[in-house]
C-alpha cells in the first residue's frame, strides 16, 4: 500500500489459529486441511474445505474468519464482505473484533479497486468509506495496530484522490457537450490558449508545463488525470505503467496542478487517435500541446 490508487499492501490478519485451535474436534482436521491448502495457496481448496469445517460447526470462528481470507485471496470480495459482516455481529471479544472489522476493511477496500478498475468512481467511493469505518471499528477495538492506521491513512488518501476524479467528471462532460472548445478541468487563465491549427476540428489545449516524471513530452501529449497534489498524480501514472503505458507526470507551475499524461506524439494526428482510445476508460482525456 505504498502507492495510491490500484497499487496497495493489504495485510491479511493471520488465518486463525497460528493456524488456530478448532472449536470442535469433528472440524478441526477439516480446518487444518484448509489451512494446508492456504499455506500453499490453493485457495480455492482452501476456501471448500473451511466452508466444509463451516457447515459441520456454524459457531466455529476459526471456520468463518479463514473462509473470508480463502474468498478474499480469490478476489471474492463481495462473498468475503457478507462473510465477515456477519462474523462480526457474532462476536463479543474484542481481539477477534479487531480481526473481523479488519479484513472487512480489506475485502472492501478490494471492491473499491475493482470499481476504480471498472471506472465506476461512485461505487468506488461507496466502497471506500465503507473501508475507512470498518477500519476505525477495528482501531476501536485494537486502537494499537500500526498496520491497521497505516491502511486507514491510506484510504483516506484514497478517497481524496477519488472525490477529485469524481468532482472532473461533471466538468468533462460539460465540456465534451460543447462544440467549440475542449479545456482542462479549471477555469482557464490568460495565458491558457488553444493550439491555433484546428482545420481538423480536434481541440488541443497549450500550456507550459515543467516534466516531474517520466521521458520527456513530444509535440502532442493525451492527458488523462489532473491532481492538485503529486502523490495522487504518481499513483495514477504507476496505474497506467502497469497497463503498458509510457505514463508520465507534468507540473502546470502557474496553475499548481499535476497532470498524468497516459501518452505522447509528434503529430496531433496519432495523439487524437490515442485519446480516442483512452477516452472509453478516461472520459475526460484532452489534449495537451506543451508551449516551451
Amino acid at each position: 500500500m505504498k502507492k495510491v490508487l490500484l497499487t496497495y499492501i493489504l495485510l491479511m490478519a493471520t488465518v486463525i489459529a497460528a493456524f488456530a485451535q478448532a472449536s470442535s474436534q469433528s472440524e478441526k482436521p477439516i480446518i487444518r486441511e484448509g489451512n494446508d491448502y492456504y499455506r500453499n495457496k490453493e485457495y480455492n481448496q482452501a476456501a471448500n474445505a473451511y466452508q466444509r469445517a463451516y457447515n459441520m460447526e456454524m459457531s466455529s470462528y476459526e471456520a468463518a474468519f479463514n473462509l473470508g481470507n480463502a474468498l478474499c485471496r480469490q478476489e471474492k470480495y463481495a462473498d468475503a464482505v457478507a462473510k465477515f459482516e456477519k462474523l462480526a455481529k457474532t462476536q463479543t471479544d474484542p481481539n477477534k473484533l479487531a480481526e473481523c472489522y479488519y479484513n472487512l476493511a480489506n475485502a472492501q477496500v478490494g471492491l473499491c479497486e475493482q470499481a476504480i478498475k471498472n471506472n465506476k468512481i461512485d461505487e468506488a467511493m461507496k466502497n471506500g468509506k465503507a473501508a475507512l469505518e470498518s477500519y476505525k471499528n477495528s482501531l476501536r477495538n485494537n486502537p494499537n495496530d500500526k498496520q491497521c492506521k497505516y491502511n486507514y491513512l491510506y484510504v483516506k488518501q484514497l478517497l481524496e484522490q477519488l472525490k477529485e476524479i469524481q468532482q472532473q467528471q461533471p466538468v468533462v462532460q460539460a465540456q465534451q457537450a460543447e462544440t467549440n472548445v475542449v479545456v482542462p478541468l479549471e477555469e482557464k487563465p490568460a495565458t491558457h490558449t488553444q493550439v491555433v491549427d484546428n482545420t481538423d476540428n480536434v481541440k488541443v489545449t497549450q500550456e507550459r508545463v515543467s516534466l516531474i516524471s517520466g521521458n520527456g513530452l513530444k509535440n502532442f501529449s493525451v492527458v488523462v488525470g489532473s491532481f492538485s497534489l503529486e502523490a495522487n498524480a504518481m499513483g495514477l501514472q504507476q496505474q497506467l505503467k502497469n497497463a503498458g503505458y509510457n505514463a508520465q507526470v507534468v507540473k502546470n507551475e502557474e496553475r499548481n496542478m499535476f497532470r498524468v499524461v497516459a501518452t505522447t506524439f509528434d503529430t496531433k494526428e496519432e495523439a487524437a487517435a490515442s485519446r480516442n482510445d483512452l477516452q472509453s476508460k478516461y472520459a475526460g482525456a484532452w489534449l495537451l500541446y506543451n508551449a516551451r
